[in-house]
Formats: C-alpha cells, structure tokens, sequence
C-alpha cells in the first residue's frame, strides 16, 4: 500500500496561518482591540477584520463597554 502525501507550498501554508474561524468576541478581548496595547491581539484582530470585513460581538459586550 502507498501512502500519499501531499505537497504543501509556502503559499498554501501562509494562507491557512493567516485564515481564522468566525468568533463572537467577549468583552475583554474588545477592550484589548480598543486599547492597541497587545500587538499579538492587533495581529488577530486585523486578520479577523480582513477575512470577515467586522467584527461580532454580543449587545452584553456593548453594554458593558458602554456602561463601563
């Protein structure tokens, strides 16, 4: 029996580093997008907002940003 193996190419491998899966944010995670202090958050988060063009969060998460 032959094992397949596939031939993975740089471009390939970039693309599905770079590909995350839709989220609802929470509260924390939103206030650490607003305050720009983490850059591997900023990271996620603009490749979240290149994929899916915004981001989803839950009105809990509104209320609680507005509230404080």
């Amino acid at each position: 029996m032959k094992l397949l193996r596939r031939q993975w190419k740089k471009e390939d491998i970039l693309d599905q580093m770079n590909k995350v899966e839709k989220s609802l944010l929470d509260t924390d995670i939103l206030s650490e997008i607003i305050k720009r202090a983490n850059p591997r958050i900023i990271a996620k988060a603009n490749t979240y907002l290149n994929q899916f063009d915004k981001y989803t969060i839950s009105i809990i998460t509104v209320m609680e940003i507005v509230e404080g």
